[in-house]
């Protein structure tokens, strides 16, 4: 009996003592506030550092990790030499911030990763760059539960394997989201960007333009985010690709604005490739919500085009309202497009279709409005169509209609 007792109290005590030793590792950090010193430890809320340099210097190699205070700390430019955690103190991205003195102040992470959670960041020409100068790097960023405002690029990757994953978290103002770096090539560039349940909004120009970028390899991913400009005014793009190396997923995304653009809402072009999915895009006027050409491939499944306003007069804008199709191949199933307009203009307010493989499938058209001289529902290609439900747009029968009712 005393050898079992013995033996109950070594084991919990041992159980204490990794309890302790697990706590003590899960809580190290190094505290950083806007009113703290360089010459305190950091190992408390109470002896926090000022700067975002010291606090490095004291966390890499040992905790890897920072606390984010609440109140404004600048953003000072580190280069990781290790991967580094820093989370905001209350987990709320308005109370702990960061801003820039010197706009183009960075976190460069090289070849490590970069984990941000619960802060914000604001004013800065590059926060945040992710990658190196050497096709053998590896960087990445992570960030959760974060807000970004009027950054002019919230990320920027260099050469290398460059990987952006950002989720729960609000971005808005600025120029961009993501751009290269003007110091490096791109032709020898891949990057893999994640966006899960992101806000977008406020972006005077494109925020995902990766035109002219043809040797990059990129796999864009955007899942149950929102592109936010409604009724504004902003001759500006949400996302273009041009490149058989580049592809873009959207899954459960909705886009609602701008108005008054010469540029699509989404352009997919020069034998790019994308997948879209349960996705919406609302109240685009000007060039057409969605533009598919030059080779270009896109899916698009279970979306829905709705109040989409084409008008080629805007500054040459491309013809149509909710999809124009040109030299390229679109696949669509089980969409609606409901009253979809072109105005002034030969061209379908559904579909407007140049010279492209075009098949649609177990889709509806209605309440779509056209010129007279224009085919409401589809204009244009001859196409491979079934199961589709078509009444109740404006235009009678039009020598230049699709067909999709046949």
């Amino acid at each position: 009996y005393q050898r079992r007792v013995r033996d109950s109290c070594k084991n919990a005590c041992f159980f204490v003592l990794l309890l302790a030793i697990s706590q003590c590792y899960a809580t190290a950090t190094v505290w950083l506030s806007a009113f703290g010193d360089d010459s305190n430890t950091g190992t408390s809320s109470g002896d926090a550092v000022l700067s975002l340099t010291r606090a490095y210097a004291l966390a890499k190699g040992k905790t890897n990790h920072i606390t984010l205070a609440s109140g404004v700390v600048e953003l000072q430019s580190i280069t990781l030499s290790y991967d580094l955690t820093i989370i905001g103190e209350s987990g709320n991205p308005s109370l702990s911030k960061f801003v820039c003195r010197t706009a183009s102040s960075s976190i460069t992470t090289n070849s490590l990763q970069i984990t941000l959670n619960g802060l914000s960041i604001e004013s800065c020409s590059k926060p945040i760059t992710v990658g190196y100068s050497s096709t053998s790097a590896s960087g990445k960023a992570r960030v959760t539960n974060c807000a970004f405002s009027d950054n002019t690029y919230d990320f920027v990757y260099r050469d290398g394997h460059s990987t952006i994953y950002v989720a729960d978290t609000v971005l808005s103002g600025g120029k961009s989201i993501v751009s290269s770096s003007r110091y490096y090539s791109t032709s020898r560039a891949t990057l893999t960007a994640t966006f899960a349940n992101v806000k977008f909004s406020g972006m005077p120009q494109s925020l995902f333009d990766f035109t002219s970028q043809n040797s990059l390899s990129l796999d864009l991913n955007i899942t149950q985010c929102t592109f936010s400009a409604p009724k504004q005014t902003l001759d500006t793009a949400w996302i273009a690709i041009d490149s058989s190396t580049q592809s873009l997923r959207l899954d459960r995304v909705t886009f609602v604005g701008p108005v008054g653009t010469s540029k699509c809402g989404v352009s997919v072009s020069d034998s790019a490739k994308a997948y879209i999915v349960d996705s919406s895009f609302q109240d685009h006027s000007g060039a057409p919500a969605l533009c598919v050409s030059k080779q270009a491939k896109v899916n698009v499944a279970g979306s829905e085009f709705l109040g989409n306003e084409g008008n080629s007069t805007v500054n040459g804008a491309p013809i149509g309202a909710a999809i124009s199709l040109s030299d390229a191949t679109l696949a669509v199933g089980g969409t609606t497009f409901r009253r979809n307009s072109v105005f002034g203009q030969a061209g379908g307010a559904g579909i407007y279709c140049f010279n492209g493989a075009l098949t649609v499938g177990q889709s509806t058209l209605t309440y779509n409005r056209a010129a007279e001289d224009a085919a409401d529902a589809c204009w244009g290609c001859k196409v491979v169509a079934f199961s589709n439900t078509i009444n109740r747009n404006s235009a009678g029968p039009n020598p230049h209609a699709c067909g999709l009712d046949s």
